[in-house]
């Protein structure tokens, strides 16, 4: 009798450290599921901030490309792309490299220039000074010449920029 209660107790202990032995490497199983979950969730996070930013820089290069189109067409940009242009470019110092921060200021100071110049024509032609306006119209092919290439070179950077994030 004393040898069964004895072999009892032994059965006993050793399923106890079975079970908890069972229970250690569940709850580690567990554990590590939960981190590879957690890990997983901070990548999807992480890819969607990324994928965020990525839109956001194309919604600031398609103002730009606008712009872009509207000369290449020969065309001549009304002011309402013209200040879309400035508001993307101000948006873009935001979201791109400091690298490119000086042109965009310098960009964004040369269509703000633009726009009065256009604002002072057709105050000339109001007025009646077709002389001042034919002297206006060649300042705005000079800032033209100058802007044109300018916003070409950024929309090409921005573009460059956006596909590597």
């Amino acid at each position: 009798m004393a040898i069964l209660l004895g072999s009892s107790l032994a059965l006993c202990l050793a399923l106890s450290l079975l079970l908890s032995w069972l229970l250690v490497r569940e709850r580690s199983a567990r554990l590590a599921a939960e981190a590879a979950l957690i890990t997983g969730a901070n990548q999807a996070a992480d890819r969607a901030l990324r994928l965020d930013l990525l839109d956001r820089r194309r919604a600031v290069i398609a103002p730009i490309e606008s712009l872009c189109l509207a000369w290449a067409s020969s065309g001549r940009p009304d002011e309402a792309l013209l200040a879309e242009a400035i508001r993307a470019l101000a948006e873009a110092r935001l979201l791109f490299a400091d690298h490119l921060q000086a042109d965009l200021d310098e960009t964004a100071l040369l269509i703000v220039e633009h726009i009065r110049g256009h604002s002072r024509q057709r105050e000339a032609v109001r007025a009646g000074r077709h002389d001042e306006r034919a002297d206006l119209i060649g300042e705005e092919i000079i800032r033209e010449r100058r802007l044109k290439p300018k916003i070409e070179m950024l929309r090409n950077q921005l573009a460059d920029a956006a596909r590597m994030a």
